[in-house]
């Protein structure tokens, strides 16, 4: 009898060293000392470098759900500003709108033409609405020298079409490249 209980007691003894071991190594405390040197203390800043080009950096969007009526006018010259959003410094933008022209259901087919205006840099969209709602989508790209406006204007060839949930986004980028596709 004295023999098991020697031998159960030795094998809870090597137990409690084998966890102890598992232990001590899990956290270093058995590991060998390290031969990295010591981080010496931090010197002095050295001096200012020079400022990175700016990033994608301000983003500015207006909206307005309508619906809006489209005025009567002449197609080629579109001229009813609708909407605009005005940017507060000039640089580099990437101006998206989007919106839905529609008609009534009792209106005949009329012809919308929507553009975006950026000083100059225009897009320009042209759909005929029958009884149904179209989606548009205009973008132009343009660096101004100091704040200025962004205007969304249509002309309709009647007095049927409403312009819906127009989005205009203008987002300022560090660089911009607008050149035409090959």
């Amino acid at each position: 009898m004295r023999q098991v209980i020697r031998i159960v007691v030795s094998l809870a003894i090597a137990a409690v060293a084998l966890s102890l071991a598992v232990v001590l190594g899990a956290t270093g405390a058995l590991s060998a000392p390290s031969k990295a040197p010591l981080a010496s203390a931090a010197g002095k800043p050295g001096p200012r470098g020079p400022a990175g080009p700016p990033g994608p950096s301000n983003a500015y969007a207006t909206y307005k759900d309508g619906p809006f009526p489209i005025v009567a006018q002449d197609l080629s010259d579109p001229r009813s500003i609708l909407a605009g959003i005005f940017l507060p410094s000039g640089g580099s933008y990437v101006i998206i709108a989007k919106a839905w022209l529609s008609t009534p259901a009792s209106a005949s087919a009329d012809t919308g033409v929507c553009s975006l205006d950026a000083f100059g840099d225009t897009d320009l969209t042209r759909t005929t609405v029958n009884n149904s709602f179209r989606p548009i989508a205009l973008e132009v790209v343009h660096t101004f020298a100091g704040p200025h406006a962004v205007r969304f204007d249509c002309a309709a060839n009647g007095d049927g079409i409403n312009v819906n949930w127009l989005k205009i986004v203008a987002i300022k980028v560090g660089k911009l490249s607008n050149v035409a596709a090959p």
